[in-house]
């Protein structure tokens, strides 16, 4: 075997890869902005209780995760050979991920307290209430998430790009006004 460079299809397949990789950058900003922010902004407890909330809330987000790496492959190969394939999948994948995101959501929002307690223990009780908050964020995620691979599947991965750039945009200027003023529920909104 002989190790070789090809030019063309490295430019290629990293012309295709850099909008997932600014994807992947831009969620990451989304993600821990409101971490470092409060940890810049507020005190040490704070950010404490904070992460406590954000660390369970990260956990319900891989179920979507799953999903999605199932289905990627389906959805782009049935927008090359079945529309109606590409249709069908995406209807029956936005309803499970809208159900299931609902169902998330309210579960976790009835059963924040508990949850938190089990998890972290009492001392961080204070990290529910976050918790009840950053939940619904989980469910837009669930919902959204179908409209995202969809996307990304029929090669329209660069107007995902623009959207999450602007979204994580959006995140530093509201956590930027927020924060300071409201700590950790302003991080939770």
């Amino acid at each position: 075997p002989r190790l070789s460079w090809d030019r063309h299809f490295g430019g290629l397949t990293f012309k295709q890869a850099l909008p997932f990789a600014v994807i992947g950058f831009s969620e990451l900003i989304y993600h821990w902005l409101d971490t470092l922010m409060l940890a810049h902004f507020r005190s040490p407890v704070e950010v404490g209780i904070y992460s406590a909330a954000y660390r369970l809330f990260l956990n319900f987000l891989i179920l979507p995760t799953v999903f999605n790496v199932a289905l990627f492959p389906v959805m782009a190969r049935y927008f090359v050979s079945s529309g109606d394939g590409l249709r069908l999948t995406m209807q029956k994948y936005f309803q499970y991920l809208s159900v299931a995101g609902f169902l998330v959501g309210a579960l976790v929002f009835d059963f924040a307290p508990p949850m938190i307690t089990l998890f972290f223990g009492q001392a961080y009780a204070a990290s529910a209430q976050p918790l009840a908050i950053l939940i619904w964020s989980a469910t837009l995620i669930f919902i959204n998430s179908a409209a995202i691979r969809l996307l990304e599947s029929i090669n329209l991965q660069n107007r995902v790009t623009a959207v999450s750039m602007a979204a994580a945009l959006l995140n530093l200027v509201l956590n930027w006004w927020i924060i300071p003023r409201y700590g950790v529920m302003g991080a939770a909104v």
